[in-house]
Parts: C-alpha cells; sequence; structure tokens
C-alpha cells in the first residue's frame, strides 16, 4: 500500500524520504534534501527516526540510510538543520510501504535590505593634524565551555545538588525545583543562550532531552538511547549548551545538528573541554582501562598519559589561561595532579570532585563535594554544607 502525507511548516526547504515498514522487519529510507527557494541540495540535514509505541530512538540518517529493525506500529521521525525550522511527522500505523514528503522552512525568507545610495558630500576644510589615539580595548568576560553554572545570574557558581529521591533540584540560597524522574541523569546548561544554568535532565528509557520552561519549540527532543553518556557543552562556540551524547559501547560521539563520528573505544569516559582555547569545546576521553590507562585524547589536538586508571578524572581551567587543564583527583592519597600545576594535597577517598567558578573570577575552582556529610569544600575558599548522603552536584564537571 502506497500514501502520501505533506507536512508543510511556514517558510522553504524541501525533503524527500521513502520508507518501508511492516511488522519487524528491515525498514529502508532513502531521500534528498533541497532548498525550496533555491531548488539547491542540503547534503547536512540530518534525519532522526524514534518509535512511538514502544517509544525508544531506532538510529539517524544524513540525507541517506540503509535500514533498520523495528516491530512498532507507530514511526516518528525528525528532520532537522541549522537555519531552518526542525520538521516532524507521526507514521501510524506503520504499513508495509510508506513514502513521505516533507517541507521545512528557513528560519527567515525575507530578502535583504538593499544598501541606500551614498549621497554626495563637499570634501571637509583642512584642518590641524590630530594623532589619532586608539582606545584601549575592552577586556573579553571570561567564560568556561560549560557556562551556565549560575541559577540565579550571580557572578559565581551556584552550590547545587540533584537529588534523585524525590527528582528534586536543590539550590542553595535560590530554590527548590521538582522536575524530571528519580532514573533521570541531570544535565544542567545554558540552552537558550541568556547567561542562566536551566533544569535539565536526560531520560535512558527514552533517550528524550527535557528542559523545564519553554526553551525553544524543538528543545525537548529524543537524541540518544539507553547506555549512552550525555556530554552537553558549547561545541560551535554560540554561547549555548549543545545537545550531545557519547556511547561507550562503540565510541560514538553524536553532537545535534552538527556532527558524528567515532572516537574512542568501549569503556572510554568522555570528558569534553576546552582544551586548545579557543572558545569550543573539544570531544576527549580519558582511558581508564587496559595497557594505555591514565592516558586522556583530545581529539586532533593531543594525546598523553596523566594519571592512573583509577583517578578521578577533574579538568577543569585552574589557572584562568582560558584552556581546560588535565587533572586528577586520587582519593586514596587525597591528592590533587593537574598538569603544569602540580600537586594540591586536598580530599579524601569517596569525594567527589568537580570544577566551578565559585567566586566569578574566571577561574575555576577545584571543589569536592563530600556525600557522607553533604558537604562541599572549595579550595582555599570555603565550606559549605548542602547536601545529603545520596546527592550528587548539579553545577561544574563530575564524571
Amino acid at each position: 500500500m502506497n500514501w502520501k502525507m505533506f507536512f508543510v511548516s511556514s517558510l522553504a526547504a524541501f525533503a524527500l524520504f521513502q520508507a518501508v515498514a511492516h511488522g519487524q522487519t528491515i525498514v529502508f529510507l532513502s531521500g534528498h534534501v533541497t532548498d525550496a527557494t533555491t531548488t539547491e541540495p542540503i547534503y547536512e540535514a540530518w534525519i532522526d527516526i524514534y518509535t512511538q509505541y514502544p517509544q525508544s530512538y531506532l538510529t539517524n540518517a544524513q540525507g541517506y540510510y540503509s535500514g533498520w529493525n523495528t516491530w512498532a506500529d507507530s514511526v516518528y521521525i525528525v528532520c532537522s538543520k541549522d537555519g531552518y525550522w526542525t520538521a516532524t511527522t507521526t507514521i501510524y500505523p506503520v504499513v508495509e510501504e510508506n513514502v513521505m514528503d516533507f517541507q521545512l522552512v528557513p528560519n527567515s525568507t525575507q530578502a535583504p535590505t538593499p544598501p541606500p545610495i551614498p549621497t554626495a558630500t563637499p570634501p571637509p576644510s583642512p584642518s590641524p593634524s590630530v594623532t589619532p589615539v586608539t582606545p584601549a580595548p575592552l577586556p573579553t568576560p571570561r567564560r568556561f565551555v560549560f557556562a551556565a553554572d549560575s541559577f540565579s545570574g550571580g557572578e559565581g557558581a551556584d552550590i547545587a545538588i540533584w537529588r534523585s529521591s524525590d527528582a528534586s533540584w536543590r539550590v542553595r540560597n535560590v530554590s527548590i525545583v521538582f522536575y524530571g524522574l528519580p532514573t533521570d541523569i541531570p544535565v544542567t546548561g545554558d540552552y537558550n543562550g541568556d547567561g542562566l544554568a536551566e533544569y535539565a535532565v536526560w531520560r535512558p528509557s527514552s533517550g528524550r532531552w527535557w528542559f523545564r520552561g519553554a526553551i525553544d519549540p524543538a528543545a525537548d527532543s529524543f537524541y540518544g538511547q539507553n547506555g549512552d553518556i550525555p556530554v552537553p557543552a558549547d561545541y560551535d562556540g554560540d554561547f549555548r549548551t549543545d545537545t550531545a551524547i557519547f556511547r561507550p559501547a562503540n565510541g560514538y560521539w553524536a553532537i545535534k545538528s552538527q556532527t558524528r563520528f567515532h572516537y574512542g573505544f568501549s569503556g572510554d569516559l568522555p570528558v569534553p573541554g576546552d582544551y586548545n582555547g579557543d572558545g569550543l569545546a573539544d570531544p576527549a576521553l580519558f582511558r581508564s582501562a587496559g595497557a594505555l590507562s591514565g592516558y586522556w585524547y583530545v581529539r586532533d589536538i593531543t594525546r598523553r598519559a596523566w594519571g592512573y586508571g583509577s583517578d578521578a578524572v577533574a579538568p577543569g581551567d585552574y589557572n584562568g589561561d582560558g584552556t581546560t587543564d588535565l587533572s586528577v583527583f586520587r582519593g586514596s592519597a587525597g591528592l590533587w595532579y593537574t598538569l603544569g600545576s602540580g600537586s594540591v594535597i586536598f580530599g579524601q577517598s569517596g569525594d567527589i570532585p568537580v570544577a566551578i567558578d565559585y567566586d566569578g573570577d574566571g577561574t575555576e575552582d577545584r571543589v569536592l563535594y563530600r556525600p557522607s556529610e553533604g558537604s562541599w569544600y572549595i579550595y582555599g575558599v570555603t565550606t559549605i554544607s548542602y547536601g545529603l548522603d545520596a546527592d550528587q552536584p548539579a553545577v561544574g564537571r563530575t564524571y
């Protein structure tokens, strides 16, 4: 049985996809994406496919996909590309053959305003020669690719915990918010670019990202699958946290609407950060087992040994130079080892290392959360009691 569905959003780009599905079988998808205003192909558009009942992430494609197995009776498809509105559709019921025509829309189709015609002006009168003085450039505010550890808008990071027992976010001196499920993973970040942290969770059972409040129409989305590790960070330098996952089973990275690639092996720990100071998060790994345990791998930048495989990784910009430093915390010895900065005696076994800029000075601080007593230890600054034994930090980088 063949049928067609047309989906029209409101501004312009065209995508054609064809799928064949029936019961528990192989489903094939092929197609192309073009811009409706220029008819030029758009090879970078992504197609993400999910089942509805049961709800799960199936696979993705970039303009072409060869097949997948499914026994669901409903399929949900998302087509996305930066600069265009995301288009979605649901096929129900899934029949033996399905042909889908989509129409996406660019964010704007308004023609640019032509520049004004210059008006002739008389030449200026001669004046005494004056040596121009170039003003000193304004300092560029420091930012981290894991920006938005502040829910309150203060200069420094807030002290915040995620309590899985009741799915609550508890931000010291700010608020208590119930959002998510006990099995969710907190993925704090600035997803809308307003400079504030959003309450956000990733749900492993469905691969769905949930954001409290209306960030944008396409914010809540399925991305990833059970077993993945969420790795949100600003990978493209637009001052927004990007949705991203790392799949430990095969070393697969996927950054939504940007790129997908394989980097790493099973068991590697993802440790993205800005390791070269260009303002972008770099995909990176720490190898905790095997012959090369204790090695750091930063894609297209460096590879080197720093620490033991049993150490807790704690990368951060601890000297304020704008780059993420390789750093590990060895709880058994109560020591931090940071490349280029030596060792610091700080902490004990069972502590959780966190990198946050608590005092807002542009340098990330070495911070430990001690679950056994619900205390935060901020190196050289202060100690704060906030949390319970089973709580986990909801700000900063923890691994």
